[in-house]
């Protein structure tokens, strides 16, 4: 009994340790972001609304980019975002994940058996109501601060995307009239679409298959007996 004890607690400060542990990785995905922030705002503010010439002139006569670049950049924004977002989600989940191990050690030590405690679990009244892995959406199930970076990158995708089509559209009425669109412009603006069109899907893929991930954990303790008392205690808060 003493050395489950003791095995259970080091569990405990394993959790909190890899929680503390974590902050290095949240500083470099911040800082990976705000590079993307930085070099993306730096080429929006200094391009204009042409397309080079020829794949050769990117800069044009008034040392602004060409609005190649800015779709470049764009481009490889998008696909930073893509992997950092990954990242952020995978570390969130696992983090989410190892929270149903801290629950079930927590239930089991503030449970308080017999007819004096009525074999009652004191949790609630300690912790939070939602201070729990139970019942989390797509939308928070990542925990953390990898939670909030998350949000970040998709403000961030967007944002990107509404100021390069909002410059793209300043192009096309600047010459839709005079039909002046080059094959090379062409081409940057196809692969423009796709690289957006495959972000979404990335965004959206990563976050369902991570999502099922964190419901396969909470099914399987669900069944276990903090799950149980869990279920029973949203019961009695529902008809309460």
């Amino acid at each position: 009994m003493n050395k489950r004890f003791k095995l259970e607690k080091q569990l405990h400060e394993q959790y909190a340790i890899n929680n503390n542990a974590n902050i290095t990785s949240i500083i470099a995905l911040i800082t990976t972001l705000l590079g993307v922030i930085g070099v993306y705002g730096y080429i929006f503010v200094h391009s204009n609304i042409d397309f080079a010439e020829d794949w050769g002139k990117f800069v044009v006569v008034d040392g602004k980019y060409s609005l190649d670049v800015l779709l470049f950049s764009a481009i490889t924004s998008y696909f930073i975002l893509v992997i950092i977002f990954y990242l952020s989600a995978y570390l969130g989940t696992n983090q989410r994940k190892e929270q149903f191990i801290t629950f079930a050690i927590r239930s089991k030590y503030y449970e308080k058996k017999g007819k004096k405690h009525k074999n009652k679990n004191y949790y609630d009244e300690i912790f939070p109501r939602n201070y729990n892995p139970f019942n989390k959406s797509k939308s928070n199930f990542i925990q953390g601060l990898y939670g909030e970076i998350c949000c970040i990158q998709r403000i961030l995708f967007w944002l990107i995307s509404f100021l390069t089509i909002g410059k793209l559209g300043y192009n096309i009425c600047k010459y839709y009239k005079n039909g002046v669109v080059s094959y090379s412009a062409l081409s940057v603006i196809v692969l423009f679409t796709i690289f957006f069109i495959l972000s979404l899907v990335s965004f959206y893929c990563i976050n369902e298959k991570l999502y099922h991930s964190y419901q396969e954990r909470e099914s399987e303790f669900l069944v276990k007996k903090c799950g149980l008392e869990y279920k029973n205690n949203m019961i009695i808060v529902f008809f309460t």
